[in-house]
């Protein structure tokens, strides 16, 4: 069996990394001040002048925790951060950008200073001072936002004739239930995107998954269907719904306007010899364009892709067909200007952290020594630089996802004895394990970082971490499962 990694060919799509902004007003950015080691052709956002004091914050951060609240840049530029608040001499501006759609750790704030509400945030390891948004021509055009907790949407089992699975949303405390989609047998009738290649129904459940919901929590992107898929999106109020492509994987841009995808791969006869590659596409929101964005050789499967907080990459998995997730699988990063795609490390379904530095990855290993299949199979998850050095191993698990703050990474795990899983949560430099006293399979994080879900026997729970008893948010969960983040205005006011 070759295990190298599978030979590529660059593409020459080039992205347009052009970000809007997603609450507030807009105004005349704030003049770019000149950054030691900054690339000429990445705008800085920063306070340069005295402009007018700012309203006053309309959400008063609570009580530090330690699990930080999280917020996230809402600015339609990068951000700096600053040594201290303020643009005096005293306040250097420091060398990490915060980009479009990342996610912070909230330390500090609000300070008043140079007319300017500043926050200390933490992104990774770094900390600084940000300037939550400016004031022009008497319109606040807010650059920070607090993240909060919306609904929690998740695939059912249907309420309709048919059997054909819904979306269903409900809220933080399990009211409030509601179907979002009125999905028809139709878009279940998904291709495999090859005329090729033998389909083997029989082996797949129908369902939808996966899900994710937009940066600004107004619209949900998902796959419905079996062993082939349509991707579907529709609003948070149930309203333009609509079907795009075929796929079985989907990834909103930080932007908002634009998707990337896996095509369905049909379950062929092993070894794979003369079929095209499965690569990934881009789907256009505005145009309803769709462009294959990697370049790969025949037999190679691109699937589960990541897009980076910055907008500028995409990480995504590279298989060979004919031993999808096995010791071939590898992590690969896609630089969308330039077209070029290198090798980072072994591991499939890659995750960025939320300051872009670090990919969260899952491997496939044999307890026995031998090749994955053959029922002696483990996850581990590890978290690696963008070089595919510095490692973190977390252990045995599956699931793992960052925290939205970044300091803290979740899977679940056997626990070692019965057949139940475990929900572990683990810093995010590997110390201070934690196993979570309900048992079950981890569903992902709280926008606001400090709970999390989990699911057992098809019952959907929230956990929150700090304190307090887990609460069961629905009874018949069969598919994905994506918490809705919502934002509160550091300055100004709306929501």
């Amino acid at each position: 069996m070759n295990t190298s990694p599978p030979a590529r060919r660059p593409t020459s799509f080039i992205g347009v990394l052009i970000v809007a902004a997603l609450l507030g007003a807009c105004g005349t950015a704030a003049t770019p001040e000149p950054s030691p080691g900054a690339s000429s052709l990445i705008p800085s956002a920063d306070p340069s002048t005295d402009l007018p004091a700012t309203q006053a914050p309309s959400h008063e951060p609570p009580p530090e925790h330690e699990l930080h609240d999280v917020l996230a840049v809402i600015a339609d530029e990068p951000l700096v951060l600053r040594s201290a608040p303020g643009t005096g001499s005293d306040s250097s501006i420091l060398e990490e950008r915060l980009h479009p759609g990342m996610t912070l750790r909230l330390l500090e704030g609000p300070v008043t200073a140079s007319g300017y509400e500043w926050y200390r945030v933490a992104i990774g390891s770094a900390e600084g001072w940000a300037a939550a948004g400016q004031l022009v021509e008497n319109v606040h055009e807010p650059w920070l936002a607090m993240v909060t907790n919306g609904l929690i949407a998740f695939g059912g089992d249907a309420e309709l004739a048919d059997g054909v699975p819904q979306v269903f949303t409900v809220d933080a405390e399990g009211f409030g239930r509601a179907q979002l989609t009125s999905l028809t047998l139709e878009d279940l009738d998904a291709g495999v995107s090859r005329a090729t290649g033998n389909v083997l129904a029989v082996s797949c459940g129908v369902s939808v998954d996966p899900m994710e919901w937009s940066m600004s929590g107004g619209m949900l992107a998902f796959a419905v269907g079996g062993c082939a898929k349509s991707i579907q999106i529709i609003r948070v109020d149930g309203s333009g719904a609509r079907r795009l492509t075929d796929g079985n994987a989907v990834a909103w841009s930080p932007d908002g306007r634009r998707l990337v995808g896996s095509l369905n791969v049909p379950y062929m006869p092993m070894p794979c010899t003369e079929h095209d590659p499965w690569d990934l596409w881009m789907f256009e929101l505005e145009t309803g364009r769709q462009s294959t964005i990697t370049r790969s050789d025949r037999c190679i499967i691109a699937s589960s892709p990541d897009w980076s907080p910055d907008g500028r990459s995409i990480a995504f998995t590279v298989t060979d067909a004919a031993t999808e997730y096995g010791p071939t699988a590898a992590t690969w990063v896609l630089d969308l200007a330039t077209g070029s795609e290198r090798r980072v490390t072994s591991g499939w379904r890659p995750t960025w952290s939320p300051d872009g530095l670090r990919l969260l990855v899952e491997r496939i290993v044999d307890t026995n020594g031998g090749d994955p299949g053959c029922g002696e199979c483990t996850g581990e998850v590890s978290s690696v630089s963008l070089e595919g050095g510095d490692e973190v191993d977390y252990g045995v698990g599956y699931g793992a996802a960052w925290s939205p703050g970044g300091d803290y990474v979740a899977f679940h795990r056997p626990r070692t004895s019965g057949d139940t899983q475990e929900v572990v949560v683990v810093r995010a430099n590997g110390s201070d394990e934690t196993v979570l006293s309900l048992a079950g399979v981890f569903r992902g994080w709280s926008p606001d970082g400090r709970q999390v879900l989990i699911s057992n026997d098809f019952r959907l729970w929230r956990y929150p971490l700090a304190d307090g008893a887990p609460v069961e948010l629905a009874p018949d969960v069969a598919g994905a499962v994506a918490w809705q983040p919502t934002y509160v205005l550091l300055t100004g006011t709306g929501q």
